[in-house]
């Protein structure tokens, strides 16, 4: 299951990154982000277990330097425990997507 979930990022990366590159958000960088997390969660939601969360940390190496999305990371998984996790990228942002569970 888990290379599903990975096959699904990665393929919709690419696509949400090709729509951004052809200006097919109306609202340009923020809309391309939220488009990607919002068919990610909803793909997770779908397909893990009912007492597991999703949560999808962004980082944009040209805005945050490494001890504040190290911060970012401790306070949004404190409490929790990694299931599992993913990455991915496009146009310079890497997104961390956890699996947890309490």
């Amino acid at each position: 299951m888990n290379n599903l979930i990975q096959e699904f990022i990665d393929r919709t990366a690419d696509e949400v990154d090709t729509m951004y590159c052809n200006d097919e958000f109306r609202d340009g960088f923020c809309e391309a982000v939220d488009a990607f997390k919002n068919a990610v969660y909803d793909y997770i939601q779908e397909n893990i277990e009912p007492n597991q969360t999703c949560k999808i940390i962004e980082y944009d190496g040209e805005y945050d330097d490494a001890i504040e999305i190290a911060t970012t990371l401790c306070e949004e998984l404190k409490g929790y425990k990694i299931e599992e996790y993913f990455t991915a990228e496009f146009n310079d942002v890497h997104f961390f997507i956890f699996l947890l569970s309490k």
